[in-house]
């Protein structure tokens, strides 16, 4: 994926979904691993800091290999990507975003094996 300097986002959050992942090739891409990531926003609500809950996305094999090798619940993440909307048969809008690269800043320790086998990840439909 190019980099686009008028759509680049850099985000740091914490990963708050377990990844899921999906195979199609209705919009041309195979495999994809998604996640969901917890931002913090800057200022207070009553005594709180409130978050906010961003759908992210890695496309194709090797991303969605990186994203089940390093991505779980808990790990804390640094990430750049750009925003993507996608409508679907209904005529719904829905964006997310589309991760080129990312860094782990902390992190839990990891239980996932590195050796994986594309046949056997869990694609939810």
């Amino acid at each position: 994926m190019a980099t686009n300097p008028n759509n680049n986002l850099n985000l740091r959050g914490t990963v708050i979904s377990e990844p899921f992942y999906t195979k199609r090739k209705s919009d041309g891409v195979e495999f994809a691993c998604s996640f969901i990531l917890g931002v913090q926003r800057n200022y207070r609500n009553k005594g709180a800091y409130l978050s906010d809950q961003i759908l992210c996305q890695m496309e194709n094999e090797e991303r969605m290999q990186l994203c089940h090798q390093y991505l779980q619940k808990g790990v804390e993440i640094s990430l750049v990507g750009a925003l993507r909307t996608v409508v679907d048969e209904q005529g719904h809008y829905s964006m997310h975003v589309l991760t080129e690269s990312f860094t782990a800043t902390a992190s839990k320790p990891s239980t996932y094996d590195v050796d994986i086998d594309i046949n056997q990840l869990p694609f939810s439909k």
